[in-house]
């Protein structure tokens, strides 16, 4: 007991170890002589710290996975408090994108189903009698209670591909402002990496929003996640870009 105790060990896990209260430990570690409490304090710290320093892949990849705190120091035996001050102090934007995604990946459901979706657009199409163009869909849509424009794109994979799934015939070229057709994938990519900086960091899709108002020089916030999916995902990719690290496919 006076070993364990002199190397930072509480009062409450000794006594734990062998089935006694923890002021029983206390008479018998006194009884012996010690240690007394700041060398048990230090030595407590420098046995967590090296628990932390072995145990650090474990612990970026189950923060990344969006376990608790509450559960990641009870799997590494240290208290919630300490593992979260170190989790504050080496976690970078992207650990803090990786656990984002993950919580809304776990606890996300969807709100339409593809042909609900489909039929939307379809109830459209029958209320101006023709294929609508993004512009026209989204003007009827809160009318309508219908699902947005991102949520199709992101569904789909644009307003194009949706029209195709729900069976009407694709505007031709010319058909709205053509905003996909200027700002493709790669486009999207360049404007964000030029702008980045201006962002924050971690880059927020509002302040994304609030740069590219009445630019013509950058597309707006929804072509930049119709092109390329969800904030989330685009702001680990943007931050894999800028340092030339693996992207969200390797990350994943």
């Amino acid at each position: 007991m006076f070993e364990l105790r002199a190397a930072g060990w509480t009062l409450r896990q000794i006594g734990e170890r062998y089935g006694i209260s923890r002021q029983r430990v206390d008479e018998i570690v006194r009884d012996r002589g010690g240690p007394d409490l700041p060398d048990v304090i230090a030595a407590r710290r420098a046995r967590e710290a090296e628990i932390m320093q072995e145990r650090a892949g474990d612990i970026r990849q189950w923060w990344r996975a969006g376990l608790p705190i509450a559960i990641i120091a009870e799997r590494l035996g240290l208290p919630a408090a300490r593992v979260q001050r170190a989790i504050d102090g080496v976690l970078t934007p992207m650990d803090r994108a990786h656990r984002n995604r993950s919580i809304v990946m776990r606890t996300r459901t969807p709100r339409y189903t593809d042909q609900q979706l489909i039929d939307g657009i379809r109830q459209v199409a029958a209320r101006i009698e023709r294929t609508p163009t993004q512009e026209e869909y989204r003007a009827h849509a809160h009318e309508l209670g219908l699902a947005s424009i991102l949520t199709l794109g992101k569904r789909f994979g644009g307003w194009q591909a949706a029209l195709v799934a729900s069976d009407l015939e694709p505007l031709a070229h010319g058909r709205g402002r053509g905003s996909r057709r200027v700002w493709d994938t790669e486009a999207c990519w360049r404007a964000l990496e030029r702008v980045a900086d201006q962002l924050g960091n971690p880059p927020r899709f509002q302040s994304y929003v609030m740069l590219s108002t009445g630019r013509a020089d950058l597309p707006s916030g929804p072509t930049v996640r119709n092109q390329l999916g969800r904030w989330i995902d685009i702001v680990i990719e943007l931050s894999a870009r800028r340092s030339g690290g693996p992207g969200l496919a390797a990350a994943d």
